[in-house]
């Protein structure tokens, strides 16, 4: 039987601390392929070039042409891949010595090296990459510290990022209607909708990718219903894309990560400095959900940036809060799956 959820069972204490360099690199890949992405599509393949040394193979063939057509979503869950494995390296006595990005090429390299010892911290860091789950239900009203949203946008500059954080009645409000013309302009594409059913999968799926129902906040039923109904009742596609604004709306805190660039290399750093923010909420018990209608429909990013009055590029715009439910994780595929062998 598949158990497409095995991969977010991790024992740190199984890191063979004494063993090979190749097997420490291998086991912090199993906190890499926890990350994010586009649809939970999780564009990536490993394949090991040398015993210190692992590329990225960045699958192309992922990129979704409706829901992300300039590949930013490709390139930001490479980087939010990249920076699970930074974390968890920092963690396990190993470093990330470096890393090559090539968009044309669709690869990333990265090397490692030992280190003495790992960061005083590094067993909550590694909990929290295992807690984070994109959670898109509803947020309690409870404010969110001043301490954590300083915490976050520090670490947002680290990665040549910044996050502005909107909250407040009245900019909630008119962030969740600009929200809501986008999603409505996706809901009104007959591309967008077939390429999402494509991805949307049962609550008890045995795919090892994609969105199971309850990622919604939909039971069993809610979800086969659904299901059936997208793509053939335009009211039904309406809805759906309208379910966001009360979500928005109430907040508590909406973020927008923006950066200076707007190119492949820029969305990469998006992706890192998102992953390392969303690491650190869960680290405080603060869910995180990305919503991408906003960013990937031009007239909805020019009129976001024009409302945060930036001149810098948004790449992501997500929800923050302390949620009334748990979030549920996804399917994944194992990291056996992910390697490619020689």
């Amino acid at each position: 039987m598949v158990n497409n959820y095995s991969a977010w069972g991790i024992d740190p204490k199984k890191f063979p601390a004494n063993g090979t360099i190749k097997a420490k690199i291998a086991f912090i890949l199993r906190y890499g392929i926890l990350a994010p992405s586009t649809h939970n599509s999780q564009p990536w393949d490993i394949k090991f070039i040398a015993d210190n040394k692992i590329q990225i193979i960045i699958k192309n063939e992922k990129k979704l042409p409706f829901a992300d057509p300039s590949g930013r979503g490709l390139a930001i869950s490479i980087g939010t891949f990249l920076q699970n494995i930074i974390l968890a390296s920092r963690a396990l006595q190993v470093e990330c010595s470096s890393y090559r990005y090539s968009s044309a090429k669709s690869s990333l390299t990265i090397e490692f090296q030992a280190k003495p010892k790992a960061t005083t911290n590094g067993d909550a860091v590694l909990d929290a990459i295992v807690a984070r789950c994109s959670n898109k239900r509803a947020y309690t009203s409870a404010p969110i510290p001043d301490s954590i949203l300083t915490a976050t946008s520090k670490l947002a500059i680290q990665n040549n990022a910044t996050i502005t954080y909107i909250k407040g009645d009245k900019d909630l409000n008119a962030i969740a209607d600009l929200y809501q013309a986008s999603a409505l302009r996706f809901a009104r594409s007959n591309g967008f909708i077939k390429e999402l059913k494509a991805w949307m999968r049962p609550n008890k799926t045995s795919h090892y990718d994609g969105m199971p129902g309850f990622v919604l906040g939909l039971n069993s039923l809610q979800d086969r219903i659904g299901r059936i109904l997208l793509g053939r009742v335009q009211s039904f596609n309406d809805l759906t894309a309208k379910k966001y604004h009360p979500l928005i709306k109430h907040g508590p805190i909406l973020g927008v990560l923006c950066t200076r660039a707007d190119n492949h290399q820029a969305w990469l750093s998006a992706g890192i400095a998102y992953e390392d923010a969303a690491v650190h909420f869960a680290s405080k018990g603060v869910s995180t959900t990305l919503l991408a209608a906003i960013i990937e429909d031009k007239n909805g990013r020019n009129s976001l940036a024009k409302k945060l009055g930036t001149k810098l590029y948004p790449q992501i715009f997500f929800r923050a809060g302390y949620p009334y439910y748990v979030g549920q994780h996804t399917p994944r595929k194992p990291l056996e799956v992910c390697i490619i062998e020689e």
